[in-house]
């Protein structure tokens, strides 16, 4: 599952593993290309119904689960609520440090209709800076696909405010020593 901040590192996994294992993705509703829903809840307990009905309605067999930035957070619960769907679990830089939200976007959405407009190649290079520990990811074609996940206007950027709530979990990560599947991170 990937999010806005790092949103083709997920794609570019999936390309090195394609000819060694069979892959599901999917982008959550407020990230990547998928639909926007902005009057649904996007926390922690509504995101992971969204996964499980997924897996259920795709009748997938227990695998790996791999997810990146939010999508990272998300896998680990996952793991943690849904212990026979998940044997492995690979994360790429999970958002699972409590402080990480400075602002409490979700809670203010409708901040989207105001931001909008700053959205462009400078404010996405800055929020990657922030997320990418290894500056030298930051390409053009990364910030090129973050604009294009914006495209459907200040809705695009509401439903991802909405989307931070997953990272407000007071759960996080105190309940992940838990998990009891392999972790590779």
């Amino acid at each position: 599952h990937s999010s806005r901040a790092s949103p083709s590192i997920l794609l570019e996994v999936a390309q090195k593993l394609y000819h060694k294992y069979r892959h599901t993705r999917s982008d959550l509703p407020g990230f990547g290309q998928s639909t926007r829903l902005p009057h649904k809840n996007y926390g922690i307990e509504a995101q992971s119904k969204r996964v499980i009905e997924l897996t259920k309605t795709l009748n997938l067999k227990p695998g790996f689960i791999v997810g990146s930035s939010m999508g990272g957070a998300l896998a680990l619960w996952l793991a943690r609520e849904h212990p026979k769907q998940w044997k492995k679990i690979v994360v790429i830089g999970p958002a699972t440090d409590p402080t990480l939200p400075k602002f409490d976007f979700y809670k203010f959405p409708y901040v989207a209709f105001v931001a909008y407009p700053f959205i462009n190649r400078i404010s996405v290079w800055l929020s990657l800076r922030r997320v990418l520990a290894n500056h030298e990811q930051i390409t053009v074609e990364r910030i090129s696909v973050s604009l294009r996940n914006q495209e459907e206007g200040w809705h695009s950027l509401f439903t991802l405010f909405k989307a931070t709530e997953l990272l407000a979990e007071q759960r996080m990560p105190h309940a992940f020593h838990l998990v009891q599947q392999p972790i590779l991170i």
